[in-house]
């Protein structure tokens, strides 16, 4: 859908049970105050998502902006209908409130059908769980799928789980098969990586709104047998087929490659001639563009093209703070990634098509960087 006017508006700090949109599930009205405690909280409503933080944390500038863009685009891409109200809470805690008092059940962060509760801001993850908690309750391993396929995000800043490790012995990859016959309510974490592959190699083969039909045929506790049914129901192909297929064709493809670029691949542009660009930039939280927690980390996006294929010499040069990471646009069939450092040089060869810059840093004051991509001649 288009992109619609930001109305954010703050609410000033107030003393209350933070339990807050949580009371909609009846689970938890027993215990407000033994399960959250009061605590000072404010609050900040965006178009589709509304951040209740702890006192003392707070949203670089552009971070609100980037939620509700982000949950907008995922709802498009699933063909969700949008309120003209925040439909989404955002139950930001600091890492001490949230360890003492959490709904989590032992998990880093958490979905609780649309109210989100973590310690780190944005947490696309689980935003897609609360916007995806309309198409019901799925089997564990498709909805820890979507969430994987779609999340966006910074987890590939650094070297992901699915990737093998430089001379390293390559070790088997979790099977897909395992997975569905595990039990356990809620999927393991082993299984995170295998899951979101796997959902995106079906939207590739057999299109979203048909893997959606089969997401919303399953039941989280549906045994194998059942989800067998359903996917050959729905996909016309037997699931056995279905996963040897994916496991032959997949095996080399990673997470930075498979996963959707809904935002970064949109971001703004970096115009350049195509044989040299040469670009200074900051890292500032109050900068509209910034994404992040002031004072913790904060990370900005850029898109460029690639017009014409080539080897390109690529330096981070500026504050020892900062670090990038280069990516593809493309799917498996273009995967690319490349992780710099300042004062580190890479060659990278390039195919044509769309990529994405992203910036990180951790300090706590504006820093600024440069980036110089330099195309190699024949």
């Amino acid at each position: 859908m288009p992109p619609v006017r930001a109305r954010a508006s703050t609410a000033p700090a107030s003393r209350g049970c933070a339990l807050g949109h949580v009371l909609k599930n009846m689970l938890y009205r027993t215990c407000p105050v033994l399960l959250f405690g009061c605590v000072e909280t404010a609050e900040t409503r965006g178009r589709q998502v509304e951040v209740e933080a702890d006192a003392g944390l707070g949203m670089c500038a552009g971070t609100l902006e980037h939620m509700d863009r982000f949950v907008e685009r995922f709802a498009e891409e699933i063909g969700l209908p949008l309120t003209d109200e925040p439909w989404i809470t955002f139950r930001w805690m600091t890492p001490e409130h949230y360890a003492r008092r959490n709904p989590c059940g032992g998990m880093p962060a958490c979905a609780v059908v649309r109210t989100v509760y973590a310690s780190e801001m944005p947490h696309e993850h689980e935003l897609i769980h609360s916007a995806a908690s309309d198409l019901g309750l799925a089997h564990p391993f498709f909805v820890e799928g979507l969430a994987m396929a779609f999340e966006g995000g910074a987890r590939d800043a650094e070297p992901t789980d699915d990737e093998p490790l430089p001379d390293a012995e390559v070790e088997p990859a979790p099977r897909v098969l395992a997975a569905l016959r595990d039990r356990s309510t809620w999927l393991p974490g082993e299984y995170y990586f295998v899951a979101g592959a796997f959902t995106r190699y079906l939207i590739d083969r057999f299109g979203l709104r048909q893997h959606l039909e089969f997401y919303r045929r399953t039941w989280y506790a549906d045994p194998y047998r059942a989800l067998a049914r359903e996917f050959r129901s729905v996909f016309g192909a037997t699931l056995e087929d279905v996963v040897a297929d994916f496991e032959a064709e997949r095996a080399d493809c990673h997470y930075s490659a498979w996963r959707f670029k809904l935002l970064e691949c949109e971001a703004p542009e970096v115009t350049w001639d195509g044989d040299r660009l040469a670009r200074h930039f900051t890292l500032d939280c109050d900068d509209a563009a910034a994404i992040g927690e002031a004072g913790v980390h904060v990370r900005t996006v850029h898109s460029f093209e690639v017009a014409a294929a080539g080897r390109f010499r690529v330096e981070l040069r500026g504050d020892p703070a900062v670090r990038a990471t280069f990516g593809s646009c493309g799917g498996c069939e273009r995967a690319m990634l490349a992780r710099l450092h300042v004062g580190e040089v890479q060659e990278l060869e390039l195919a044509a098509g769309q990529y994405f810059l992203r910036a990180e840093t951790d300090a706590r004051e504006p820093v600024t960087f440069g980036v110089v991509m330099e195309r190699i001649g024949e």
